[in-house]
């Protein structure tokens, strides 16, 4: 790479990409859910005691519940979290703003949910260092067990306007996604 830090999660920013679960849809959907924590961005590692510091999205077991949680290592956690029901591959375009004073999550370009109140726990620079991982944990565990596409950082929060147009601007081209098998069963035409 070019040696340029493409996310930086102890200050403000933004990080949008489209997942679509490849093996799981959410138990809410009639399936079984990732049945363990599946991680989607892991900074750092998670911690019953926020003992280390991480930073990452990730969705519970059941695939009920999208999580975002920073931990700074000195036994603080921040956490917010927004349902979700999601069926095996339909991709799903997640936006995660934040700053000092609001974290928003957007499922699909709308609000899924926020807190003004803002992020104010950080890893530390030592958990910084050790880079993001994507679709599983720092050690290959936690698998996300799904497709990730069009990962985009920001180094400010994004407004709701600019995470709907982006959505608005690629939403068509992941509806017509082969790997969208349930919305492209399309029966052939008389000849």
């Amino acid at each position: 790479g070019s040696g340029a830090t493409n996310l930086v999660v102890n200050a403000p920013g933004s990080i949008i990409f489209w997942y679509a679960a490849a093996d799981w849809s959410s138990t809410n959907a009639g399936g079984t859910g990732p049945g363990e924590l599946a991680q989607l961005i892991d900074v750092g590692e998670w911690t019953t005691n926020s003992s280390y510091g991480y930073w990452g999205l990730s969705v519970d077991p059941p695939g009920e519940n999208l999580w975002f949680v920073s931990q700074d290592g000195a036994g603080n956690t921040y956490s917010l979290s927004t349902p979700v029901s999601w069926t095996t591959n339909n991709f799903h375009f997640v936006a995660l703003t934040y700053s000092g004073s609001n974290v928003s999550l957007y499922i699909d370009g709308q609000l899924a949910t926020n807190d003004p109140g803002g992020l104010s726990i950080w890893p530390s620079s030592e958990v910084l260092s050790n880079g993001v991982f994507f679709g599983s944990d720092t050690n290959g565990l936690m698998e996300a067990q799904g497709f990730f596409n069009t990962i985009r950082t920001y180094s400010y929060p994004l407004s709701s306007n600019d995470v709907q147009t982006i959505y608005d601007w690629y939403y068509t081209y992941y509806e017509i996604n082969p790997l969208n098998a349930e919305k492209s069963r399309i029966g052939s035409a008389p000849s």
